[in-house]
């Protein structure tokens, strides 16, 4: 085909046949008079010298075919699509996946900014970071939908990256995770349910944080920094890469670093982390090509708070102190953005006990624990000290005193009650070798000094 454009060219301007005929004349001129016989593109010394200008000519003809001929034909449009066709129906495959399972099931759909995504992945997905980069545009959103059953969780989930409203001609990029329940899988699943246990969310609580003993109320880390500390409860149905299928009652602690403004990094651990979660199965963008960002841009970096081998029984006194309050504030109606709470006691002013970001789901957000130190109600002059909770975003304010059915204890009664009977064998134990320690004393002396000894436990006890 370029042969044949090339001598169409060539008959039309007929540059050819000048180039030849001046490069190639039929007769040499005669120069028989200068002793030397040569052409007009010849040089005396007899050597050929070929025009710069016939190798400029062609190029550019050669180039003119490929930008105005050859891109009217289907080879170069062929040759693009077959370059990119295997990505590209991939991800087309993707949408009409989403298109078709969002239509036929039941799902919970969240819209948010993809910077709010980015930022707060873990209060989306706990068990999956955000699968887009950020495009550093404005106006560009996430919808994730998370598959249920029951109104329960499962590890099948989308999300579809888009600019301006959802419309297919608007997205960005998709992702989806591996699993991918069928109507089978689903049927047999009452049996499967496991109860949560507040065990381990409770040692890490105690081991890791440690209840100010001040008006203030706000928790500290093992460093003495002042921190905000929440938990959440995420019960989940999962499907392995082996296709098993259980359900797994996931428990997640996380912490700020501030108390007063928004927290800058959270910190956090998930409980009963189940193997077939964390990872996309596919992230493309609109070209076919991965979409996954390099790097994580999250605020949540994960520490190790569950790992607990042993609680010591300086945490559990501790853990006397700490108290939490829970179900207090969720909006049926909130529709997009991250919600901030404030937790503040009431007998100190506006000043904040902690200060932090909470899930976006209103079912796991009904489970949310925010902790906090007890001492500021106890020690309190004011016989109504009540902790006060803000949504920042909905504007709402519950007022939760110490008698409320949202005011938990992080022991429960039984537990405290072992702990005082505990520390008062101890502290018996203390008295009766500081009043014996290295002394001989008549059986009158020891009987009179058990008596004082008793008393004095009476004393702290009333104290108490």
């Amino acid at each position: 085909m370029f042969r044949d454009k090339m001598n169409e060219l060539s008959s039309s301007v007929d540059c050819f046949d000048k180039i030849s005929a001046r490069a190639f004349p039929e007769k040499n001129p005669d120069f028989s008079e200068s002793g030397f016989t040569v052409c007009d593109l010849e040089n005396i010394t007899g050597n050929s010298k070929k025009p710069k200008f016939l190798k400029w000519t062609a190029g550019l003809v050669a180039c003119a075919v490929c930008a105005f001929v050859l891109p009217q034909t289907r080879i170069v449009s062929n040759l693009i699509a077959g370059l990119g066709s295997s990505s590209n129906k991939a991800y087309s495959k993707l949408i009409e996946e989403i298109n078709t399972e969002t239509s036929q099931n039941t799902y919970r759909i969240y819209d948010l900014p993809l910077d709010d995504y980015i930022k707060y992945d873990r209060l989306v997905t706990p068990l999956y970071a955000c699968p887009f980069e950020d495009c550093g545009k404005d106006n560009i959103n996430v919808r994730v939908f998370v598959r249920t059953y029951n109104d329960i969780p499962t590890n099948q989930i989308y999300a579809v990256e888009y600019a301006g409203e959802y419309t297919n001609s608007n997205f960005i990029a998709v992702a989806d995770t591996k699993a991918k329940f069928t109507a089978d899988d689903l049927e047999n699943l009452d049996e499967i349910y496991t109860p949560f246990d507040d065990t381990a969310v409770k040692n890490a609580i105690m081991t890791n944080f440690r209840p100010a003993i001040t008006a203030e109320s706000f928790m500290t880390d093992l460093n003495d920094n002042k921190v905000s500390v929440a938990s959440f409860d995420y019960g989940n149905i999962f499907k392995s890469d082996d296709e098993t299928i259980y359900y797994s009652p996931v428990q997640i602690i996380y912490y700020g670093d501030k108390i007063d403004d928004q927290p800058e990094t959270y910190y956090y651990d998930i409980n009963n982390l189940p193997t077939a979660s964390g990872t996309w199965k596919n992230t493309l963008c609109f070209d076919g090509f991965s979409s996954m960002p390099e790097e994580s841009q999250s605020l949540f970096v994960r520490v190790p708070l569950f790992d607990v081998k042993e609680v010591s029984s300086d945490s559990s006194v501790n853990a006397m102190s700490c108290g939490y309050v829970k179900n207090v504030l969720f909006d049926e109606d909130k529709t997009s953005g991250i919600d901030f709470y404030s937790l503040s006691l009431q007998s100190y002013g506006e000043k904040n006990i902690s200060t932090f970001a909470v899930p976006y789901d209103n079912e796991i957000l009904k489970s949310i624990r925010m902790y906090f130190s007890q001492a500021g109600i106890i020690f309190s002059s004011d016989s109504d000290a009540s902790l006060i909770l803000k949504s920042e975003n909905a504007q709402t304010t519950n007022v939760i005193p110490d008698d409320s059915d949202n005011y938990y204890n992080l022991l429960s009664d039984e537990e405290t009650e072992d702990i005082l009977e505990m520390l008062s064998e101890q502290e018996e134990t203390e008295i009766k070798t500081e009043f014996f320690a290295e002394t001989e004393y008549t059986e009158e002396q020891q009987r009179q000094k058990l008596i004082q000894a008793e008393q004095q436990l009476k004393q702290n006890n009333k104290k108490k």
